[in-house]
């Protein structure tokens, strides 16, 4: 006898119920989503909020939740908790958009004393976008439970959202330039230093730095985990033969989970680094095994010290010597 029957969700995912538990509806699919999502995002809220900005808590803390809720649904395939798998992913959308539509907000006067940019009584670009976001969501949260039992609706929904993001994304990562509001020049940043090469690159755009931990998201979103979904559904019959056969049934949904949470841990990464750049805050990135990007600040002088760290940003320092020079 099994424990969570009947099931009341709108999908059922691939992998052979209650294959190796009587309780857990989907063992691996329930384990992978904490360790994929939700452990992601306890590294971004724990080693990587250096900003000091709520922003960032929050996506870091949605993309928690998503992990748990995810594991939820796949524990039970129950329908309320389907819902809190899903939610949170459009919510953490919405989180990101705000993301790129901030990332260069003038500094309020509560900013770390770290920035050497003017204080000012304006911290947002757009001061009614969290209300609008949040109405948004509401709406998001109010169609969804409308019309949960259709799965294409949230799939269509979140797509939509997702396209928005990806350009806004580009845009900011990508396709925009950081300006020095002292001199109306755009801000050089370092490029990428590493254990084995002294080499530096300069920029005139975005943060090399980011955009090296947004490929490293993005390719695992589009390169990992997209694919694995996909075969995963397409194929799941023989997917589940296979799995129940040689691999204790563990399927390729599990490697989505994984993929889809580093990316989003990468790209929120991203657009903080974007806006560390914007602040003036001198920082360090790692990756360690050459893919997982961690960062650090770092005052003035320990960043003259920095030769062997995988990569460095240091535009403030490199702007502090231009300005010495012009005395």
């Amino acid at each position: 006898m099994v424990f969570w029957e009947p099931h009341t969700s709108s999908i059922d995912f691939c992998e052979s119920n209650y294959h190796l538990s009587n309780y857990i509806v989907e063992v691996h699919n329930t384990w992978s989503s904490i360790l994929g999502l939700s452990f992601f995002g306890i590294l971004g809220l724990v080693f990587n909020n250096h900003t000091r900005e709520v922003r960032h808590a929050i996506a870091y803390s949605i993309l928690i939740l998503i992990g748990l809720g995810s594991a939820g649904l796949h524990g039970t395939l129950h329908w309320f908790l389907q819902s809190s798998d899903e939610l949170p992913m459009m919510y953490l959308l919405l989180s990101v958009i705000y993301l790129c539509a901030e990332w260069d907000a003038p500094l309020s006067s509560s900013t770390t004393s770290t920035t050497s940019s003017s204080s000012s009584s304006k911290s947002t670009n757009y001061p009614n976008l969290p209300t609008m976001l949040s109405l948004v969501a509401v709406t998001n949260t109010i169609i969804y439970f409308c019309l949960q039992k259709i799965y294409f609706v949230f799939l269509f929904t979140f797509i939509s959202e997702t396209t928005l993001v990806a350009t806004w994304l580009y845009l900011v990562v990508y396709n925009h330039q950081h300006y020095d509001g002292r001199n109306n020049n755009p801000k050089t940043t370092q490029g990428i230093r590493t254990s084995t090469s002294t080499s530096t690159t300069t920029s005139s755009s975005t943060s090399h730095v980011a955009r090296r931990i947004c490929n490293t998201g993005i390719g695992s979103i589009i390169l990992a985990a997209v694919p694995c979904w996909l075969f995963d559904m397409l194929h799941c019959q023989y997917v589940m033969e296979i799995a129940n056969q040689y691999v204790l049934g563990v399927t390729p949904h599990v490697v989505w989970h994984f993929g889809a949470g580093f990316g989003a841990y990468c790209v929120i990464l991203s657009l903080e680094c974007c806006r560390l750049d914007e602040m003036q805050i001198p920082y360090v990135a790692t990756f360690q095994g050459g893919i997982f990007p961690r960062i650090t600040t770092r005052t003035e002088n320990e960043v003259l010290l920095v030769s062997t760290e995988p990569v460095v940003n240091d535009h403030h320092h490199e702007k502090h010597h231009a300005g010495a020079g012009r005395t």
